[in-house]
Order: structure tokens, then C-alpha cells, then sequence
């Protein structure tokens, strides 16, 4: 599996109440642009993306640590297999940095031609994250 740390992201909000936003995936729904809205659905800890190109993608939480870690993973269906990890970490009673940690199965031949578009693209969501929330 191919490792990408993202840069690091700060969000102007309190760790309890961006830890709370990123497990409410109803509220998550409401701040995706509204082109991506009829492509997202919720069922409790997992969400389901369709798209024309992946198909059906089921991404699960398989791990939280209150204020802390979300660890999220697709199914063993999924054409695309991989882990997202995020990291919350308090800078002060307002203010959290956190960063994401992908593992995805990439083969071995690919990753040197792929490996900079995932790691821009993750640090694309972080900025993303920090915008939204």
C-alpha cells in the first residue's frame, strides 16, 4: 500500500466540535457543493459515493478516538481499496491543526506516475476541510 501524509491544516474551531462535524455526515451533506450532493448518501458509519467512473464506493468508520483519530476504509467490494486516517490534534481552545494519512493499494508500477496527483489532491481536501468547517 502506497503511504501519503497530507500537509497540515488548521480549522479556527475547538477539537469537540470539529470531531463531532466529521462523524455527522448529515451535516457534512449540507456544506458538499450541491453538484456532489446527489452522488453522496449516509447510512449510519458508512457513506456511499456513486460515481459514473468508480461506481458504487462504500467508505466506512472503522476506528474513532474521541477528539482525536478517525479511521474511515472501503470494503472488501470496492475496486478501490484503501484506509483515510484523520489526525486532530488542539493548538488552542479555539484553534486544531489535523492532517490526513492515506493508504491506498496502488500497484507497484503506478505509484511513481500517480503518487504527486494523490498527494496534491489530499492536500486539495485539506484545504477544503478547513474551509468548510
Amino acid at each position: 500500500m502506497l503511504k501519503i501524509n497530507s500537509k497540515v491544516g488548521i480549522i479556527n474551531r475547538n477539537i469537540e466540535y470539529i470531531y463531532s462535524q466529521i462523524l455527522n455526515f448529515g451535516n457534512l451533506l449540507n456544506k458538499l457543493p450541491e453538484e456532489y450532493r446527489n452522488k453522496i448518501y449516509f447510512e449510519n458509519d458508512t457513506i456511499i459515493i456513486n460515481d459514473e467512473t468508480i461506481g458504487t464506493l462504500k467508505v466506512k468508520i472503522l476506528e474513532k478516538k474521541t477528539n482525536d483519530t478517525i479511521k474511515f476504509g472501503t470494503d472488501e467490494d470496492s475496486k478501490i481499496n484503501f484506509f483515510l486516517w484523520i489526525q486532530l490534534k488542539p493548538l488552542e481552545p479555539y484553534k486544531t491543526k489535523f492532517r490526513l494519512v492515506l493508504h491506498i493499494d496502488v500497484p507497484l508500477l503506478l505509484r511513481p506516475f500517480i503518487k504527486g496527483k494523490i498527494e496534491d489532491g489530499i492536500n486539495e481536501i485539506v484545504d477544503k476541510i478547513s474551509a468548510l468547517l
